[in-house]
């Protein structure tokens, strides 16, 4: 900390020493060295080292024949006796220089000459290697979490380094293996991210990268990998009735324990690969939906999900089951249908073992627009005498069946009767002598 101190307060004193640094001359000319010129003093040329920079301080040299000053730097892994002039700091006050963007944990040599009006500089002031810091380490813990709805939560331990300022979150996939930055946590101690709206059942890669106050960044932290909760797939079987009277009662069974199920959805569709719409929700303990319907043998299609406690819901791409609400009774057959003794006979034969009573219409025609019709309920027998009949009346009869259910056939075709004006035994001629 006092290192990083003695740093703050040489930037500073750069920043309102006055100095500045120059357009350099060309750094590969041989410099021109006066003898005679003062040294920078080696006892006073001080330096602080960073990660990507150092500080130098010295002790200005007092005289008029200097303009400024010369900035030499090798790198020592390279060749330490490879000099390059890296700043002119102009002026004879001047005392202070950063020289940044270096490398970090690396070595350097630096000299420095003082420069004369005729552009000829003294003989070198050298030190000794001094090396940058190294980079902070990396994040030394990280976690991903998987199964969660739509998101994976990003956890990591607190970098221990006072000069870390945020944090930069990384993101990579088997598609696309290009690591990309997807957030910025700021603040040391926030070490929490939530990478949200994200596909169900999907995997994505994370690392982490601490950067400090001078955007010096650290090392990634080890890859961690997480899936987002899968959608529900649970194995249903689903069944439909086809034999309740305006209605159908659709059941359904899990083939395997569901842990997190909340509810069922249950969605209807006149045809098999059309529009389903959602009709009804169902508690987790309920197997059964009775869907009413005021229609006579109407075929539906079902299909139904399950939604678990996250609120995902499994996919409705799933088989339909048909259901169908029961058909009318089969109309019954008429197998005859006159005037005997002056009465109407009707017979007829049921169209299928549902009826349990029948129902016979009686109209009365006495004209074209004079004609009535009355309705003879809940007969059980297959013959019907109708002695209330006048001569020279047109007389039409229907019959529909009704099944235990109250559901009722369509009418059979009617049945004309008609007794004539005159009875023909009447006018008969007579045998009798």
């Amino acid at each position: 900390m006092k290192k990083l101190a003695q740093l703050i307060l040489l930037i500073g004193l750069i920043s309102f020493s006055g100095c500045s640094v120059n357009n350099l001359p060309d750094q590969n000319a041989k410099p021109k060295i006066d003898e005679n010129l003062p040294q920078v003093s080696l006892d006073s040329f001080k330096y602080i080292s960073d990660i990507t920079s150092i500080a130098f301080e010295w002790q200005r040299v007092k005289s008029p024949k200097i303009k400024g000053y010369y900035l030499y730097r090798a790198e020592v892994s390279k060749d330490a006796t490879s000099f390059k002039r890296v700043a002119f700091i102009k002026g004879s006050y001047a005392s202070h220089y950063l020289d940044a963007d270096l490398k970090p944990d690396t070595q350097y040599i630096y000299a420095i000459a003082t420069v004369a009006y005729n552009n000829q500089e003294s003989r070198p002031t050298q030190t000794n290697p001094i090396t940058t810091l190294p980079l902070p380490e990396p994040i030394s813990f990280v976690e991903a979490i998987s199964d969660l709805p739509k998101q994976i939560k990003i956890i990591w331990r607190p970098h221990p380094n006072s000069r870390i300022n945020r944090y930069i979150i990384q993101r990579s996939t088997l598609k696309d293996p290009k690591w990309r930055d997807i957030a910025t946590i700021k603040h040391r101690l926030n070490v929490e991210y939530i990478n949200r709206n994200l596909p169900n059942g999907a995997t994505y890669s994370y690392r982490v990268i601490a950067e400090t106050y001078d955007n010096i960044k650290t090392l990634p932290s080890v890859v961690v990998t997480a899936t987002t909760k899968a959608l529900p797939n649970p194995s249903l079987e689903i069944d439909a009735t086809s034999n309740l009277p305006r209605k159908i009662r659709v059941t359904w069974k899990l083939r395997v324990k569901m842990d997190d199920l909340q509810y069922f959805k249950i969605y209807r569709s006149s045809s098999e690969h059309g529009y389903y719409e959602l009709i009804s929700k169902a508690k987790k303990d309920d197997n059964t939906f009775d869907d009413v319907i005021n229609q006579d043998g109407k075929t539906e299609y079902y299909k139904i999900t399950t939604v678990d406690k996250d609120n995902l819901e499994s996919p409705k791409n799933t088989l339909s089951i048909i259901g169908k609400t029961l058909e009318k009774p089969a109309k019954p057959v008429i197998t005859l249908a006159q005037i005997q003794d002056r009465k109407a006979i009707l017979n007829w034969q049921p169209g299928d073992r549902r009826a349990v009573s029948y129902n016979i219409y009686k109209t009365v025609r006495k004209s074209f627009f004079d004609r009535t019709t009355s309705k003879i309920k809940n007969t059980k027998e297959l013959r019907f005498e109708d002695r209330d009949i006048i001569r020279g009346i047109t007389y039409e009869y229907s019959i529909e069946a009704v099944d235990e259910f109250g559901l009722v056939s369509q009418k059979t075709k009617e049945a004309t009767l008609i007794i004539p004006q005159v009875d023909p035994k009447e006018n008969a001629p007579s045998t009798t002598k």
